[in-house]
């Protein structure tokens, strides 16, 4: 209850290119519920919740024509707030990479975006004045190699940015725990990491 909770989210659709302006977001009051992109294409809602119990949030995407999807809901039980505040975040989790050549390595990938297998990067920033630690994770959810489908710790540090090279394409999940050391606020964030195409 009242502490920042974030949601990932991505929308497509055949006939037109969607960013971040294709979501609405809603909330039953006294919740409160904004955008908090990180660029067009890599889209959050960040809720704040002001009742306990079972809450929810949905979430409708619609394209230029107007069309609308069905609405997806996010259902969340909401408990007593921590006795010490979590970290602050001024910059929600992304993954950059590459996603095609000619470009800049920097690019944010949407969720579930593709990206090469040349490596990636895991960006966070937050602040807090206990101070912030980032521990970040990776886990393969369909590569070959059946020790790759365990979740695993790739780096921990106070930097908030890590970079990763997949060793093996497929579909993969990267997460961060953002920890002031009494409490902790998690991000995932899904893409489909891919080999680089022959030139």
């Amino acid at each position: 209850q009242t502490v920042p909770f974030f949601i990932g989210a991505a929308a497509s659709d055949p006939n037109s290119k969607l960013d971040c302006n294709a979501l609405s977001w809603s909330v039953q009051a006294p919740d409160l519920v904004e955008p908090f992109n990180v660029s067009p294409e890599v889209c959050y809602g960040r809720v704040v919740f002001n009742v306990k119990g079972n809450r929810s949030v949905n979430l409708v995407a619609q394209d230029p024509q107007g069309a609308k999807s069905p609405t997806r809901t996010f259902s969340v039980f909401v408990t007593d707030p921590p006795a010490n505040p979590p970290p602050v975040i001024t910059q929600a989790f992304t993954v950059r990479g590459c996603s095609e050549f000619g470009e800049f390595c920097t690019k944010d990938i949407a969720e579930n975006g593709k990206v090469f297998i040349s490596g990636v990067t895991l960006v966070v920033a937050a602040s807090d004045p206990d101070g912030v630690s980032y521990i970040f994770s990776a886990q393969c959810l369909n590569c070959p190699d059946a020790s790759l489908n365990l979740l695993k710790i790739i780096a921990t540090n106070t930097t908030g940015r890590v970079d990763y090279i997949p060793p093996q394409a497929g579909q993969w999940r990267f997460g961060v725990n953002v920890s002031d050391g009494l409490s902790t606020i998690s991000f995932g964030r899904s893409v489909q990491v891919i080999p680089v195409p022959p030139r």
